[in-house]
């Protein structure tokens, strides 16, 4: 909490505390940062996080107060903005909860600051080393909550970053690289429920897979099963002897998905032709893919995390329905 002004009650006070005030206090004490010395600057960031935490009082989360500083940094502020954010999150007084990071609903492009400082570097390579500031603290803090979700800023920015790879491959090796490493936060429940993508096996169809314990599978890609598919083909019991580390890996990683939009328009207003026109496009053939891959180099693909997600597809949904495995 902020010490209170001369002359003014704490209610009083309080009261003055809206995200836009806040916002504006905390973008102050930025240009106040680069004006102190070395000394002053602890006291800075220590008023820096009290006001982050006033404005997650007031349900605004990080990754919002990352992009109101994206929309304030210009050529002339890359440095300032870029040494103030590092010493910020560096510091070991930043230690918010994923739901804190980043919304439980996830985040759109504009609300994305790893998309935004992207969009800044693209403009100025100065830039990049603010969006190389902001990836490096969300896989950090997914790595230390052990929460994939808090890194969900940087996988949906993945697509654009790895166009930058010519430029800044330094970054977007690094950032791949970092991502294949999140741990789970509780393996002991992925061992229960885990339903493992076993290698291709040809067999004869009535005869039924072998239920491999978890230590016997090499390097084992795997999936959380519900109670049906618990103790069934593909899934392996619990395994108290299964004691080597458990990353989590996202689909985001291979791909992203691209953004919907209506085709509508506004010609078909009356509800009639609306239904006719919903009807007609449900069931036209679709030419959009489903998806769009990263433009992986070779040296990309050589990646623990992305070798396991397509061994996942190749075994798990091409090979099963083949019944193959």
């Amino acid at each position: 909490m902020f010490p209170i002004p001369n002359g003014q009650t704490d209610s009083s006070y309080k009261g003055q505390l809206t995200p836009d005030f806040l916002l504006n206090k905390f973008y102050n004490l930025i240009s106040e940062y680069g004006n102190s010395s070395s000394e002053a600057r602890k006291n800075v960031l220590k008023n820096a996080v009290a006001c982050i935490d006033e404005l997650i009082n007031c349900n605004v989360n990080l990754s919002k107060i990352l992009v109101e500083i994206c929309g304030r940094t210009t050529k002339d502020n890359y440095e300032m903005h870029g040494r103030f954010l590092k010493a910020l999150l560096d510091s070991g007084h930043v230690r918010w909860a994923p739901s804190q990071l980043v919304p439980s609903w996830g985040l759109n492009r504009e609300g994305n600051p790893v998309s935004l400082f992207l969009d800044k570097a693209k403009a100025s390579s100065r830039a990049i080393v603010l969006a190389k500031i902001t990836i490096d603290y969300y896989i950090r803090m997914a790595k230390e909550t052990k929460d994939l979700s808090v890194a969900s800023p940087v996988l949906s920015s993945l697509h654009e970053l790895v166009q930058l790879h010519e430029l800044h491959s330094d970054l977007v090796y690094g950032t791949i690289r970092q991502l294949s490493f999140i741990p789970v936060k509780d393996p002991s429940i992925i061992i229960d429920r885990a339903v493992v993508a076993h290698p291709p096996r040809f067999r004869w169809m009535f005869l039924k897979p072998e239920n491999q314990p978890l230590h016997k599978c090499k390097n084992p890609v795997f999936h959380l099963g519900d109670s049906s598919q618990l103790n069934v083909s593909g899934s392996a019991p619990r395994d108290e002897g299964f004691t080597v580390d458990i990353f989590a890996a996202s689909y985001d990683m291979l791909w992203r998905r691209p953004v919907e939009t209506s085709e509508s328009g506004s010609k078909a207003q009356n509800p009639w032709l609306q239904a006719v026109y919903s009807t007609i496009h449900r069931f036209r053939m679709k030419s959009k893919p489903a998806v769009e891959c990263h433009a992986f180099t070779p040296e990309m693909l050589d990646n623990p995390a992305i070798a396991a997600l397509i061994e996942y597809k190749w075994y798990n949904i091409l090979l099963k329905s083949l019944n193959l495995v």
